[in-house]
């Protein structure tokens, strides 16, 4: 007996079906990838600063920033979760994934490092809307690092240049 391979689901069907879901999951190569729960607090420390600085930054502009809720769509069919985002695309309320993405902020853990800074650092650079991609290390000195055309800024910041 020969088994069918899985098909791939596409985008629309994957948020279709991550409304009825209880943990939230990416899109990887047509299929749900469960993402990683139980972050630390500094991991939500950073997140939660980092947030509410981007809010006071972008008030009264045409930008929003948005959570790891929200998402990217990297290449076709292929669907991301930042720990943080900004948006500077046509506000829909009842949307799944930002329009218009120009920042992506992913905070490193352990366990998350080498694929966030490896395989999501190159899957963002092919988002044509982005300027800017941001990696914190919770425990690294400030450091800014020039990748093609974005820059990739490493460690903590207050403020992120636009």
């Amino acid at each position: 007996m020969t088994e069918t391979a899985p098909r791939r689901w596409t985008v629309e069907e994957f948020f279709a079906w991550q409304e009825s879901q209880p943990e939230r999951y990416e899109l990887v190569d047509g299929f749900p990838i469960r993402m990683m729960a139980g972050a630390k607090n500094v991991h939500d420390d950073i997140v939660v600063n980092v947030l509410a600085e981007l809010r006071n930054q972008l008030r009264g502009g045409g930008c929003r920033p948005f959570t790891s809720d929200g998402s990217v769509e990297t290449k076709p069919g292929q669907i991301r979760r930042p720990d943080i985002g900004v948006d500077c695309g046509r506000r829909d309320p009842n949307a799944t994934k930002a329009t218009s993405p120009r920042v992506v902020v992913e905070v490193l853990s352990p366990t998350t490092r080498d694929f966030d800074t490896i395989g999501k650092l190159d899957e963002y650079k092919l988002i044509e809307s982005l300027a800017r991609i941001v990696v914190i290390e919770p425990n690294a000195r400030p450091t800014v690092r020039q990748h093609d055309s974005h820059k990739t800024y490493y460690g903590i910041f207050s403020m992120f240049p636009y």
